[in-house]
């Protein structure tokens, strides 16, 4: 186990769920330089899912740029990873024991990390999926999938979402998903009229219960 990768891994990934976890377990296995080469069944019974859940995690990882493929495993034998996070995102020459015993020599280069500042986190799929799953109003997916790719350069996944949890409006006044992003709507304050609307509307609801309630005592008492 390499402390350093796994603490690169807390630190510096932008992962998040099943490939955050798949991620640290591999972390779990690496030697100093971020070779592992734990098996797919090994790094499910880490992660509590089944294989394919792990062979999807690592796809996602390969694609968002923070583990490499340095060494594909043959029938029965386990795939080589490296973990690319923060400085380890450079050429890389490391021996390293296999599974069966014998020393294969890995050279790797890493293609450049993509920059983890808030303003050009590269756009992720499956962050937009998340965010068109929790927006009110499903319309223009593809508009919205734009307006996300230029959101996600000026904030991060985590204000985007934050924002959306305060977004409240009444249905029939809820923007699309391309225009709250676009219009950056983050950023708005809570709209209280929202909360006072509802409130009023309970309050004038419970006033007409509360007439219609002392109206049928009345008649039962005259019966």
């Amino acid at each position: 186990m390499s402390v350093k990768v796994m603490s690169d891994v807390w630190q510096s990934s932008q992962s998040k769920g099943t490939a955050r976890l798949v991620l640290l377990a591999i972390a779990d296995h690496c030697n100093p330089s971020g070779i592992a080469w734990p098996s797919l069944t090994r790094l499910a019974s880490y992660v509590n899912v089944d294989r394919r859940n792990v062979i999807h995690a690592v796809n996602t990882l390969v694609e968002i740029g923070e583990l490499k493929r340095i060494k594909t495993g043959k029938t029965g034998r386990a795939t080589t990873y490296k973990v690319v996070l923060g400085s380890d995102a450079s050429v890389t020459s490391d021996a390293s024991d296999t599974s069966d015993g014998s020393v294969t020599q890995v050279v790797t280069v890493a293609s450049p990390q993509p920059s983890m500042n808030r303003h050009t986190i590269l756009y992720r799929e499956h962050e937009f999926n998340e965010f068109w799953k929790q927006y009110p109003k499903k319309v223009g997916k593809g508009a919205a999938r734009t307006a996300y790719k230029s959101a996600i350069k000026k904030t991060q996944y985590s204000e985007i979402m934050a924002g959306l949890s305060k977004y409240n409006p009444d249905v029939q006044f809820t923007c699309n998903p391309a225009t709250w992003l676009n219009q950056e709507r983050w950023n708005d304050e809570p709209d209280n009229r929202v909360q006072t609307h509802s409130n009023n509307v309970r309050q004038t609801g419970g006033e007409i219960s509360g007439a219609y309630e002392r109206f049928r005592s009345r008649r039962a008492n005259q019966s």
